[in-house]
């Protein structure tokens, strides 16, 4: 994504501190969203990031979830 970018997440269960974490392509945490709720949508800026490669992971509970890739392009 360039400029604004949405990602929209539902959990199937109930979950306590659910979470989405992002990383480079190195599998360094560069960003951390507290989530609200089963379901919603996290609104992301692409200045927030340079641009390339990245990773997201859903998770609760400290059990990590589904993982996605992303661009992000500035």
């Amino acid at each position: 994504f360039s400029g604004l970018g949405k990602i929209n997440y539902r959990f199937e269960q109930p979950v306590h501190q659910p979470q989405m974490t992002f990383y480079n392509a190195m599998g360094a945490i560069v960003k951390q969203i507290r989530l609200n709720g089963n379901e919603g949508i996290v609104i992301l800026n692409s200045e927030d990031f340079e641009s390339g490669i990245y990773f997201y992971t859903l998770s609760h509970n400290g059990v990590l979830g589904t993982s996605r890739r992303m661009s992000v392009v500035r």
